[in-house]
């Protein structure tokens, strides 16, 4: 298995800020779950890109073990299959994987919503410690009682306050960057899922498939030109040039003697 071929990308990375966003709470025990899971779903991430695809596979079953619906996890093992070429294995795995994708998404929303909470919950401690502060430093109300030590434990106070206030505005990025939102299935899910049935030799539910990938993401290169080869295959010499175009300008590699032997259909 070539590492270049494996598609790897990151778990929810899109989020925007969501007016009047209500306060979620999951139960801990799922919360861990969760959290488990995606430790071991990042892990055969990394052994995926490192070729250890024994070690890769092991860490994706695991993590669908302690969290059945983690449906990128159970993407990766249909990719694996896929270069095994068990491609009967890994179209059960993609559709499931396609299947539980909505749960898997609308978890992550209310994980990251649970998430914005605590940072709020810790924004609010934050501020009331710097007022504490404050208040201490302004009616100079010091514990110690010679000079010195009152003049050292001010810039102790001081020392605090410039801590929280660099907490404080760590917290706010973060409650800033982290915007809940249910993303659409990746683009590669559908590629993937179009791979398997073109091998199965299934190429109409193929062809379904690459227009969905496409769709989704206008600069998949790679899925235009499947949609060309499948269009060639079928006589349609027109679309297969078009789809071929389509493949070139979005920086695919294109086969030099299938773009001739398109237009040579063409009568070009």
């Amino acid at each position: 298995m070539k590492k270049k071929e494996l598609i790897l990308f990151l778990l929810f990375t899109a989020v925007q800020v969501l007016p009047a966003q209500q306060r979620f709470t999951m139960e801990e025990g799922e919360t861990s779950k969760f959290k488990m899971a995606r430790q071991l779903y990042e892990r055969g991430k990394q052994l995926l890109a490192g070729e250890s695809y024994d070690r890769a596979e092991k860490a994706f079953k695991d993590c669908l073990e302690i969290f059945p619906k983690f449906s990128y996890a159970r993407y990766y093992l249909s990719q694996l299959y896929y270069y095994r070429k068990d491609y009967v294995t890994a179209l059960a795995l993609v559709e499931k994987a396609k299947e539980d994708y909505e749960f898997i998404s609308d978890y992550w929303v209310k994980f990251q919503l649970q998430y914005l909470d605590m940072l709020r919950q810790e924004k609010m401690g934050l501020e009331e410690k710097i007022r504490d502060i404050k208040d201490i430093i302004a009616a100079k109300n010091y514990k110690a009682r010679t000079p010195e030590e009152q003049i050292a434990e001010q810039m102790d106070l001081e020392g605090q306050q410039s801590g929280a206030e660099l907490e404080l505005r760590e917290a706010d990025e973060k409650i800033k960057n982290t915007i809940p939102t249910a993303p659409e299935m990746a683009a590669n899910f559908y590629f993937l899922h179009g791979n398997i049935l073109f091998k199965l030799k299934k190429y109409n539910g193929a062809y379904a498939q690459y227009l969905e990938a496409v769709r989704v993401n206008p600069a998949f290169g790679n899925a235009y030109n499947n949609l060309a080869n499948l269009n060639f295959m079928g006589r349609r010499y027109k679309e297969a040039l078009f789809y071929l175009e389509k493949a070139e300008k979005c920086g695919a590699a294109v086969n030099p003697k299938f773009k001739k032997d398109v237009l040579q259909a063409l009568g070009d």
